[in-house]
């Protein structure tokens, strides 16, 4: 694979451009002369700057130049998801591997979006170019949705300003905007949701809009149905007709249990794979998920610190607004701790909640301390912070890195072994771009069997910590194994380490089915995991 025209980019010299920029149009936007909370804000000049700041992300880190063409890519769990759609458009059924049903995505609604996307006449190498563009849209949705919802806390117009730059630069926005995890739509659509909702509390009303998208929200991602129950727990409890409210939410739940029938009918389980992969059979799972949630706190906790102590200074500031953020983030926070967090360091599961925050947490700073230039200081700060432009600009480009490995992996594969079997821990960009190679997942994110076992060592990474190589090997004999580590070895340090995270790449070079079968025969492919041959016609002794 040549790999071309990637140029060499500087973190430390962007992250510091980056910084500077946001600073100097956060003080700007802070010290300016504004207009009234309840002018209309100009939106343009945001939505401008999203697009061409976000588009010169896509294509620095979400692009590359592989053998002479241009490439667009997501992450790699979210090229499992580009599997299941195009399998579903190219009349192989909704599954990952042809022939066998199982449901390994938890985002239904996301991944048929996807699937139309598969109806356009691209090449497989552009395909998640759309998927980008039509995320980034949905973020730049949010941003008027978030000013508003920033309005009704009580933010003036300056706040409401920074509220929008807030949302540009956010790093947990701008990751699952540009990576186009679902949790930037749902993000979309809750705040519709709550908006509109509040609209009806306001008025009386019980109009469907905001019922609408509550039944929606779980079709985007099972789980997110976490943030529709608080959300109709708030608008049960604020609404003065509760009963036609209770009648409302009724009908906003059919959308799931019709989704949960056919899941059962289609894979036949009631529950995608994934749950049983990440939320079973580890007992640390709740140790690890309140450390996750104490890590988010470190960046978010202040928030909820600053409306305890302005509702305190001011009881009539806890508005139905405002019970609603501490409601709905809340519930979302403890879920996050009750399934033990996620595996990404962008706060994944939290990011549907960030837009919440972000305008309470900077119309908190605005109503407590009130003089001008302290509140630009901290809202510049808090904005800064929010961004980490070192950590995002360094974990795109590390992870441009991986995912174009991966796509190296695909183009291997399908040049040298397009119909083989393939073991790999990375199920996403090599087996997309390899569309029909059987895949094997030793994760099990595709898996039932190893979704399903206890975690393995003491693992408490969440879809890292189940594996069984006597089984994913020695029982379903792949004809190709590749490497989960990188390089040609692990090291004899990496070797001893039999307990904890991380342990699984080490298994495979342990265990007797890879050393005996697969290990002596490695391709000369110039990829960046090592690819093995499997012969499973020999009983020699392991190497």
């Amino acid at each position: 694979m040549e790999v071309s025209a990637l140029g060499y980019v500087d973190v430390f010299a962007n992250a510091k451009l980056l910084t500077g920029a946001i600073v100097l149009f956060g003080f700007v936007i802070a010290l300016a002369p504004q207009a009234s909370a309840d002018d209309r804000v100009k939106l343009w000049p945001y939505a401008l700057t999203l697009i061409v700041f976000w588009g010169l992300m896509i294509w620095e880190f979400r692009s590359a130049i592989i053998n002479g063409e241009r490439y667009f890519f997501l992450q790699d769990d979210m090229m499992i998801s580009m599997r299941y759609a195009r399998n579903l458009v190219d009349g192989l059924g909704w599954v990952w591997n042809p022939g066998e049903r199982l449901e390994g995505f938890t985002n239904p609604l996301w991944t048929l979006i996807m699937s139309a996307v598969h109806w356009l006449p691209l090449p497989d190498r552009l395909t998640s170019l759309p998927v980008m563009i039509f995320s980034t849209a949905a973020v730049l949705i949010s941003m008027p949705l978030s000013q508003r919802w920033a309005r009704e806390l009580g933010a003036n117009a300056s706040t409401q300003h920074l509220v929008l730059l807030a949302m540009i630069v956010n790093a947990g926005v701008i990751a699952c905007g540009i990576l186009a995890f679902e949790q930037g739509i749902i993000a979309t659509v809750l705040l519709f949701a709550v908006l509109a909702l509040l609209d009806d509390i306001k008025t009386g009303a019980v109009r469907p809009w905001g019922y609408l998208c509550l039944g929606i929200i779980p079709l985007i991602r099972m789980d997110a149905a976490v943030l529709s129950a608080a959300t109709g727990l708030w608008v049960i409890y604020e609404h003065p007709k509760r009963f036609k409210v209770i009648a409302a939410l009724a009908l906003a739940v059919i959308p799931s249990i019709a989704a949960m029938l056919a899941r059962h009918a289609y894979y036949g389980d009631w529950l995608p794979n994934t749950y049983y992969l990440k939320t079973t059979g580890w007992s640390g799972r709740w140790k690890t998920g309140v450390r996750y949630a104490i890590d988010f706190l470190r960046d978010y906790g202040w928030v909820y610190l600053l409306i305890v102590v302005t509702v305190l200074r001011d009881r009539s500031l806890l508005t139905p607004a405002l019970r609603a953020t501490v409601l709905i983030s809340g519930a979302q926070l403890a879920y996050g701790a009750y399934v033990g967090g996620d595996i990404l360091g962008i706060f994944r599961i939290y990011a549907t909640v960030i837009p919440l925050l972000i305008a309470a947490g900077l119309t908190s700073v605005q109503i407590l301390f009130k003089q001008k230039y302290l509140v630009a200081v901290i809202s510049v700060v808090v904005i800064v912070l929010w961004a980490r432009p070192l950590g995002v600009l360094g974990g795109l480009m590390d992870g441009q890195r991986r995912d174009i490995g991966n796509i190296g992996l695909g183009l291997a594969l399908n040049q040298h072994a397009p119909q083989a079997s393939v073991a790999d821990g990375y199920a996403g960009s090599a087996f997309y771009f390899a569309p029909q190679t059987r895949g094997i997942d030793v994760l099990g994110k595709m898996d039932a069997h190893i979704a399903r076992m206890p975690a393995a060592h003491g693992g408490t990474v969440p879809g890292h910590n189940k594996f069984d190589y006597d089984y994913s090997i020695g029982q379903l004999h792949p004809e190709y194994v590749i490497a989960v580590f990188e390089g040609a070895a692990p090291t004899e340090d990496q070797l001893k380490h039999t307990q904890g995270n991380w342990v699984y790449p080490y298994y495979l070079w342990n265990n007797v089915a890879f050393r005996q079968h697969c290990l002596p025969n490695p391709m000369p492919w110039k990829t960046w995991r090592l690819v093995y041959r499997c012969d499973w016609s020999t009983s020699a002794n392991p190497t």
